[in-house]
């Protein structure tokens, strides 16, 4: 039986064969690496632009957490690249041993990172379903940004919870650490599922009451709505990984899997960010013509626009403007 530690390490790396011997892949994630570094400024000098604006929404603690998520992961990539090129440079013995140290401990908290995101997602997709369809439920449902920054580290108490619970199984019973492991994470896939189909009869209701002037101002949770679509869109892409790697048992899948879902996470989020709504696509297209302003912006302070004439963030839990009618 495997120690813990060795449980654990095993449990976070992907098989050689599923990336060393595999020249498409290592491209495309070249490819995607540059495309995640060259959206970050933007992503960045936009958000810096609606700041101020957008605390006033109930939803803006998540949408500022996974402001904070972006810059973190971007730190994180530019780390195990730079000890990548060390160790390709210098050969060092130091340096493989600090990457290895670092990427034991960055997958797994990665990981906790993307799976807080995908649940809060498919929680609030939920509260909008309910909210929608159901009115009497706002007084339950209807949260406030103070409480839904508790709810978002309720969510990270859970997730560590019970990935605590499942390392914990891993010394007792590696078998049923790798079934309970899978399965856990089927039921995520599952969630994401269900929460996506739970905008379709929303959008429908909302097609019917196109020519309200609330329906046609308020796009409601357009940018949760977006990043539930896209990471259901990557998730059915990404199975075709499958027929490169038939031997894969269910658990070396999942953990392939996982691995693609911490990999395009951050650029999930900074693409529905920019892309939501008219206004943010308008600040994308201008800031495009000052290419070295939008660079340096992780540097220096961005304008800040708090007047009323552009179009709001998508993402408000306004209740009375997305009801049924």
């Amino acid at each position: 039986m495997d120690s813990p530690l060795n449980s654990s390490v095993r449990q976070h790396m992907i098989t050689d064969d599923a990336l060393s011997n595999t020249p498409l892949l290592i491209s495309a994630l070249v490819i995607y690496l540059s495309l995640q570094f060259l959206t970050f400024p933007f992503y960045i000098h936009i958000f810096r632009k609606n700041q101020e604006r957008d605390k006033f929404i109930p939803i803006f603690p998540i949408v500022e957490h996974f402001y904070k998520l972006i810059k973190l992961a971007v730190l994180s990539t530019c780390l195990i690249l730079a000890a990548v090129v060390l160790i390709q440079i210098f050969d060092l013995e130091t340096v493989k041993l600090g990457l290895l140290i670092l990427m034991v401990s960055v997958f797994p908290i990665s990981e906790i990172l993307c799976e807080v995101t995908h649940l809060i997602l498919s929680l609030l997709a939920i509260q909008r379903f309910l909210l929608y369809f159901f009115p009497s439920s706002d007084l339950l449902l209807n949260i406030s940004a103070k409480n839904m920054k508790r709810l978002l580290y309720f969510v990270y108490f859970l997730s560590i919870l019970i990935h605590i619970t499942i390392f914990t199984i891993a010394a007792v019973e590696e078998k049923l650490h790798d079934f309970i492991k899978t399965l856990y994470y089927a039921f995520l896939n599952l969630l994401i599922i269900v929460s996506t189909c739970l905008y379709i009869p929303i959008v429908i209701s909302l097609r019917k009451l196109v020519h309200l002037q609330s329906s046609q101002l308020n796009h409601p949770q357009r940018y949760v709505l977006w990043q539930l679509v896209v990471i259901l869109m990557e998730k059915s892409f990404y199975t075709s990984i499958l027929f490169l790697y038939p031997s894969f048992t269910a658990y070396e899948t999942m953990r392939m899997f996982t691995a693609i879902d911490v990999l395009l996470l951050p650029m999930t989020i900074q693409l529905t960010y920019v892309g939501c709504n008219r206004r943010n696509v308008q600040s994308l297209l201008a800031s495009s013509k000052s290419i070295l302003k939008v660079f340096c912006c992780p540097c220096v302070p961005a304008q800040v626009y708090v007047g009323s004439t552009l179009e709001p963030v998508a993402v408000g839990f306004d209740v009375s403007t997305t009801r049924q009618e």
